[in-house]
């Protein structure tokens, strides 16, 4: 399955929050009396990063569409260790890390590590509580994990659930620039968890080197949305991200065991860097 043809049918629970609060704002603002004093750039901006996370897919999503394809397989060697989230003391690591954990939260519930998955899944409760987003998981989330046979399917909803309220919470608060990190994150560990299974091979599974090589789409999404920002560390984000960029350039003009062995490390060292 080729994600061009996927990437569009994947719910993206961002684009739910956020194109309610479009709608929303619109219809609050009818009602005033100084709409039309609005400057139209500072409309045309708001539409512009509104459509710009309603086009984004969440780390859950990025991971099952890498992790729903029969040449990936399970490595526990490869996730964040839960034990590393003590290390994360400041906002732009608990953000970046909190969407690896639920990269590797979703890649251990979609092979049924359900032990696992309930370990991370206390990780990445902890670490949203520690950024300030108490309301994203529930009573009901914590009871359903405490069920000893959780199903693959009951424990994707939970992680669905659980994104689209911080995410609501979050945008609510206008605090985008930790939403994007938080997508930025899971985005690296999805492609590192994709890239680990290929062994740094372009050969060795094609299927999974082709739904690689099309998460460029998604590159141009984070490349908008770090382009609004205000955040400076978030922003310096930015020149990784054009490593990435770099590298895909190339894979996608030649592919080739070196320019694939080079995308892989670039994701390996990036990845280290947010989990060291």
């Amino acid at each position: 399955m080729n994600i061009k043809n996927s990437f569009w049918k994947v719910p993206t629970f961002i684009a739910i929050i956020s194109g309610t609060m479009l709608l929303s704002n619109c219809k609050s603002d009818n009602g005033k009396s100084d709409t039309d004093t609005l400057k139209k750039d500072s409309i045309t901006t708001h539409v512009s990063q509104t459509e710009t996370f309603y086009s984004m897919p969440s780390p859950s999503d990025i991971a099952a569409l890498l992790v729903d394809n029969t040449e990936m397989t399970f490595n526990k060697s490869f996730l964040n260790a839960p034990a590393n989230a003590e290390k994360y003391n400041t906002d732009l690591k608990l953000a970046l890390n909190l969407g690896i954990y639920t990269a590797d939260l979703s890649y251990a519930s979609y092979f049924e590590q359900m032990q696992i998955s309930q370990e991370y899944f206390g990780v990445t409760k902890k670490m949203s509580e520690q950024l300030g987003i108490t309301n994203a998981i529930g009573e009901n989330h914590i009871k359903m994990i405490s069920e000893k046979k959780l199903t693959k399917e009951a424990m994707t909803k939970i992680i669905n659930e659980t994104f689209m309220n911080a995410d609501a919470y979050l945008q609510e608060n206008d605090r985008r620039d930790v939403m994007t990190t938080i997508l930025y994150g899971g985005w690296i560990e999805a492609l590192y968890l994709a890239t680990g299974n290929t062994n740094g091979s372009h050969t060795a599974k094609p299927d999974l080197t082709l739904r690689i090589t099309d998460q460029a789409i998604v590159l141009e999404i984070l490349e908008k949305l770090f382009e609004t920002a205000k955040d400076e560390n978030v922003k310096a984000l930015q020149t990784d991200l054009a490593k990435v960029k770099e590298n895909f350039a190339k894979i996608n003009e030649k592919m080739n065991a070196e320019n694939f062995k080079a995308f892989c490390d670039i994701i390996k060292e990036l990845r280290t860097k947010y989990t060291v």
